[in-house]
């Protein structure tokens, strides 16, 4: 699924607002949600991990890789704001699918 579809599992079935969807994926799939900034381009307005760097934008997410994350992590938190908070914080692992 793509950001557009999977907005609508991001809000219905782990119950988060929808503009957490990209960094879900990124959580799901283990990527950096964060561009790493070209050190070699003087033009760089933001270093790398910087809170106003650019975002990069998610792979499509699998419902194998979905169901591992929402098994092994989101479906451990009983309420929203314990998955808001695991969200935010990723485990950095990524998630292929296994239960």
């Amino acid at each position: 699924m793509d950001v557009a579809a999977f907005r609508q599992v991001t809000r219905e079935v782990c119950e988060l607002p929808s503009f957490f969807t990209p960094l879900l994926m990124h959580r799901i799939a283990g990527t950096d949600p964060i561009v790493a900034a070209d050190l070699n381009d003087s033009t760089a307005a933001h270093g790398p991990r910087s809170p106003t760097a650019p975002a990069a934008d998610p792979a499509p997410v699998t419902l194998a890789q979905f169901t591992g994350y929402w098994r092994s992590t989101l479906a451990q938190c009983a309420e929203a704001n314990a998955r808001v908070f695991e969200v935010m914080r990723g485990s950095g692992l990524p998630h292929g699918g296994e239960p």
